[in-house]
């Protein structure tokens, strides 16, 4: 999954067009994200592997930093800013799968915006 990322843009439409690419890439290569939900959910699974993981994502990482520096993001630790818009990435591919789906409506990613913004 490559998420190229304008840096260019508001941090809104930013964080709609990463969460868009995210959403229809895994509503269109369902069983990688179940593979990622398992991994890290399972307890099994190191927490090394985990963090291998997690590095393909860096760059976003890197972004929602500056994003959260413009002062436009809600104010807390980047990592749970993350973690917000991960479980709604996941509801939305859920709901997209649900109704056989292989993109998602705009009007739906307000619900991320909504719930990073100050």
């Amino acid at each position: 999954l490559e998420v190229p990322i304008d840096l260019n843009t508001s941090e809104e439409e930013g964080i709609k067009m990463l969460a868009k690419r995210i959403v229809e890439y895994f509503l269109n290569h369902y069983q990688e994200f179940i593979f990622v939900e398992l991994v890290e959910n399972d307890p099994q699974v190191s927490k090394k592997a985990k963090e291998a993981g997690r590095k393909k994502f860096s760059q976003i990482a890197e972004v929602m930093e500056q994003w959260k520096k413009s002062g436009k993001l809600k104010d807390l630790e980047c990592t749970m800013i993350q973690q917000i818009m991960w479980n709604l990435i996941a509801m939305l591919v859920r709901f997209g799968k649900s109704k056989n789906q292989k993109t998602i409506d705009d009007k739906y990613l307000e619900i991320i915006w909504d719930a990073m913004k100050k």
